[in-house]
């Protein structure tokens, strides 16, 4: 019985004391799954592995897809990417701090590839005319991002091209600029 109807029906004392019974037993069937759910999170986790990835992995998986669409010649898909990486980046700067790390040496490594390639692809100009006008587009506003984003960056990228890595180096996650 709904707690409106309750109050203006007058009827016997035995009725609304079953009535309420009966209320009771559903409230607490309904928060039994929600208590048990929130109880034995060991039997949730049976059904599905969650799988926990660093700010490292994040980042290497991030540049292995900006790779990816480096590949391919999409520029727009490689500003995406990009914009993703320069976000995920700034978030995890308070968790590299905390390791006493400044910027990791693969992001670096990452950033001077990437001018590099925008670079490249600016100076030719009949590959540039060549292009679709989306990725036309793309490489202009790439190379301006880029740009900007490498200023703010220039110590790091500057002591890397100091002594940069050997070709094929892949750079642990401890390793420090």
């Amino acid at each position: 019985m709904s707690r409106f109807f309750k109050g203006a029906v007058s009827s016997s004392d035995s009725e609304s004391s079953s009535g309420s019974d009966e209320e009771q037993q559903q409230q607490q069937k309904g928060r039994m799954p929600n208590v048990r759910d929130f109880a034995y999170p060991s039997d949730r986790e049976d059904d599905e592995k969650r799988v926990v990835k660093t700010r490292f992995e994040k980042l290497k998986d991030l540049i292995k897809k900006t790779g990816n669409a480096r590949s391919i010649n999409d520029l727009s898909l490689v500003i995406q990417r990009f914009e993703d990486l320069k976000k995920l980046y700034t978030n995890s700067k308070t968790i590299f701090a905390r390791q006493k790390i400044t910027c990791p040496r693969f992001y670096v490594r990452y950033l001077v590839d990437l001018e590099e390639y925008v670079t490249e692809l600016w100076e030719d100009k009949d590959a540039r005319k060549k292009m679709s006008k989306a990725n036309a587009k793309g490489l202009t506003g790439l190379r301006q991002k880029v740009r900007k984003y490498n200023k703010d960056m220039e110590t790091e990228i500057n002591a890397y091209k100091a002594s940069p890595d050997p070709a094929g180096y892949e750079s642990p996650e401890e390793e420090i600029k």
